[in-house]
């Protein structure tokens, strides 16, 4: 099964350094380290296979520089975890989506939209407006950087949100059934009955 935890770390402005002066940050990072402890727990039929770590960056700003941001704050808190878990060094590794981890402008009209504020959601018909007919990151972002207003708006309320760190640990579970369980789930469960359906793999989701 899987164990998937979204994390608000505070990284500083450009860099790919965490913010340890913020307390939120260590607070999530604490979340984060005690999500991996529950989740391997003290049974030792728990087996980590993997821990991915997905560093989102926001879409203002070159993609380009986006992109080397996302990756080494990626591995920023890849190099955490390792420090407290380093018999798991070889478990944890960085993963990149089809955008590079960047959020891209299409995601962050839908945030917006998601309000009831017909301010906030005409900004979100200008961002769509933009998107149709200029494409990527860094071509409709000079224009929306034309509507003041809105740029404000994104930049302070809508593009905090849109950053942040996932992190997916999937293990593996070996539990032996007691004698009862076994004769209820051959009774009742014929994929169990014929030897298939043992291993359930589940999301399980903490923010």
């Amino acid at each position: 099964f899987k164990v998937r935890a979204n994390c608000k770390l505070d990284f500083e402005v450009g860099k790919e350094s965490l913010n340890m002066n913020d307390s939120l940050t260590i607070l999530e990072c604490n979340k984060m380290l005690d999500m991996l402890r529950q989740s391997r727990g003290s049974d030792n039929n728990v087996t980590v296979l993997g821990i991915t770590v997905r560093g989102y960056s926001s879409p203002e700003g070159r993609f380009a520089r986006n992109r080397m941001l996302s990756r080494g704050r990626a591995n920023t808190v890849v190099n955490l975890i390792k420090r407290e878990f380093p018999n798991l060094s070889r478990e944890i590794k960085a993963e990149l989506d089809e955008n590079d981890n960047v959020v891209p402008w299409q995601a962050v009209a839908d945030v917006m939209k998601k309000s009831t504020d017909p301010v906030v959601l005409n900004y979100a018909s200008i961002i769509d407006n933009v998107l149709e007919r200029k494409s990527g990151y860094d071509a409709p972002q000079s224009e929306l950087r034309t509507h003041k207003e809105l740029w404000a708006y994104v930049k302070d309320s809508v593009l905090p949100s849109v950053r942040r760190t996932e992190i997916v640990t999937e293990l593996q579970l070996t539990r032996i059934l007691p004698l009862e369980e076994i004769i209820q789930r051959y009774n009742t469960d014929v994929d169990f009955r014929a030897g298939r359906g043992i291993t359930q793999a589940q999301d399980y989701m903490y923010y």
